[in-house]
């Protein structure tokens, strides 16, 4: 965790950004080498599909923060999951083809943006499913005292403890009276 303005932010957000964006250009990459042969890749065609490969990632993250899959703090099931990155990889498909309709140099190339895209979808499907995964593990969970132990304290940490896949580990509550021992849930 690192303090920003007075508040404790985790890594968690720009890692997942980063290792996304990575996924994302990784894909395209992949699709223009599959595309054409390594005796037809040079430096400057590299160079290029650099550019593309951070641009339509770009895209993606926007289209992707638009549909809520960057609001860590919610857990997806792998359905719902499934549905809203179809969605905004729809939704930046269609972004990508007007920008590359009205900046044609911008465009890909024939045969690669489609199968960038499926590439990605694949990649971001696992990532977030083994990203998902990772909060079931001790060691990534964040420890949480409640301050409170009245109804609404209850009511908090039933929710930390019945969705566990959220990355909360409740280890107790702190009350008025020093009460130590009494069991709440």
């Amino acid at each position: 965790m690192s303090k920003l303005f007075s508040q404790y932010h985790t890594f968690r957000l720009p890692v997942c950004l980063g290792i996304e964006f990575l996924l994302i250009s990784g894909a395209v990459m992949l699709a223009a080498l599959l595309r054409f042969s390594l005796a037809d890749w040079d430096l400057a065609s590299s160079l290029s599909y650099c550019l593309h490969a951070g641009l339509m990632a770009f895209v993606c993250q926007l289209c992707m923060y638009y549909a809520d899959l960057y609001n860590l703090r919610v857990a997806f099931s792998s359905r719902t999951l499934l549905v809203k990155l179809g969605e905004s990889l729809g939704v930046a498909t269609v972004v990508l083809m007007g920008v590359f309709y009205l900046l044609p140099q911008l465009s890909v190339g024939r045969g690669i943006f489609v199968s960038s895209l499926m590439l990605a979808f694949a990649l971001l499907f696992g990532w977030r499913l083994f990203y998902q995964g990772l909060h079931t593990i001790n060691h990534f969970r964040i420890k949480v005292l409640i301050i409170g132990t009245g109804e609404d304290a209850c009511r908090l940490a039933l929710e930390l403890v019945d969705k566990r896949q959220l990355g909360y580990d409740v280890h107790g509550f702190i009350g008025e009276n020093n009460e130590v021992g009494k069991e709440l849930l």
